[in-house]
């Protein structure tokens, strides 16, 4: 949602996903009444149960939560534009309405094209026991070498680099989830290098085919686990990092990693969190699959309004902005 003051252009706005700042709408409405109701004082209102108002609407069950492609978000729509139009705000949308619709995807969901293969041992790997993809991941056929990339980190400013004397071009990169455990600060929070977002990134700087993520050893009473998406787990938004991601078994890297020569996989984490290099090729492994992501889109819309400048101001531009969508209804 925008409020321009005065503007000659402008250009599609990303929508935001999953932050329902209901309180800062309300708070951008309220500002465009109190704007407006310097030249539109008869059609305004400004007091806090008006503000109240608006929140107790945006916030209620028949909005639905304003997720993305529900009726609750156009209703939510409809409602700013009226709040706009009463206030006397001029249009700022498309073809003279407060509008501006774009296309955005939704969250990711499993499709049945999904699988992994893996060349050279005995196993079948089956999705949801051995493997899941990760929601982050692209979508689509991919098939490679597998080659073992440590943590599949490069640090320069330790000294560290994973990729430093191993060729990924093209090949299917097994990499540790997380980072040596020595690099968290004294809370205990990781460097920005352990997210995943800069594992598969750097692997696909580097050409991989497609990444494969293995968790490092469990704590004592704990087990190895999948990410869940139910709970989100490793960013079950619609983001796509442009590369195929998998979240596999440390009993399926084990297996790969036996059957190609290898160490197992406690024993390389062993020699990583050592200060050893352990980037090694597997002799024999291949990988091919399909994460199976299907990511539908909608149409959504901006609401935009104007209110002119004038005087010794009528050159300057105020935006606000505040964003109306929200998580849907969530169980």
């Amino acid at each position: 949602m925008q409020l321009i003051r005065k503007t000659t252009e402008w250009t599609p706005l990303r929508a935001r996903r999953n932050l329902g700042a209901v309180g800062v709408l309300a708070t951008a409405i309220a500002v465009a009444w109190v704007s407006g109701c310097s030249r539109n004082a008869q059609r305004c209102e400004f007091s806090p149960k008006a503000i109240q108002a608006h929140i107790n609407y945006l916030a209620s069950d028949e909005l639905e939560g304003r997720g993305l492609g529900t009726d609750g978000i156009e209703k939510a729509a409809d409602y700013i534009a009226k709040q706009f139009r009463t206030c006397g705000l001029k249009p700022a949308g498309e073809n003279g309405t407060y509008f501006q619709t774009f296309n955005v995807k939704l969250k990711p969901v499993l499709s049945d094209d999904g699988f992994l293969e893996i060349q050279g041992i005995d196993a079948h790997p089956k999705q949801g026991k051995d493997y899941i993809p990760f929601p982050f991941s692209a979508s689509g056929p991919f098939a490679g070498d597998v080659v073992f990339a440590g943590y599949g980190i490069t640090h320069e400013d330790k000294e560290y680099d994973d990729y430093v004397h191993l060729d990924v071009n093209g090949k299917v990169v097994l990499m540790l989830r997380g980072e040596p455990a020595d690099w968290a600060d004294e809370d205990g929070t990781p460097t920005p290098r352990a997210e995943f977002s800069n594992k598969v990134y750097t692997a696909k700087e580097h050409g991989a085919a497609a990444v494969l993520i293995v968790n490092q050893k469990p704590e004592a009473g704990e087990e190895d686990r999948l990410i869940s998406w139910e709970k989100g787990s490793g960013g079950a938004s619609n983001a796509d990092f442009g590369i195929p991601a998998l979240h596999v078994t440390r009993r399926l890297a084990d297996e790969m990693l036996a059957a190609g020569g290898r160490d197992s996989i406690t024993a390389l984490q062993e020699k990583l969190d050592k200060g050893g290099y352990a980037s090694t090729a597997l002799t024999g492994i291949h990988a091919k699959g399909n994460p199976g992501i299907a990511r539908e889109e909608c149409a959504t819309r901006n609401v935009m309004a104007m209110l002119p400048g004038d005087g010794p101001l009528a050159d300057e531009v105020l935006v606000i902005g505040a964003h109306y969508d929200h998580l849907g209804i969530t169980i």
